[in-house]
């Protein structure tokens, strides 16, 4: 098996938003179990200690919330 981060390839980051915090859209390549490789894309908002990704439902498009208290 393949490690991780042998499986993911950074293709762009765009920050978004430079304001309280950094809002990033990070575009990587990764490679599937089954060998082949597949574009995706993540909105990152990045709290310095900590980041968040939003998560999709996606059968109907809709953003999963979900609260974390550290």
């Amino acid at each position: 098996m393949v490690a991780t981060k042998d499986r993911v390839r950074i293709i762009d980051t765009t920050v978004l938003s430079n304001d309280w915090y950094v809002l990033k859209q990070t575009t990587f390549d990764f490679q599937r179990r089954d060998g082949a490789w597949q574009r995706q894309s993540r909105v990152i908002y990045d709290r310095g200690n900590g980041a968040t990704i939003m998560l999709l439902q996606f059968a109907a498009l809709n953003p999963v919330l979900e609260r974390s208290v550290s």
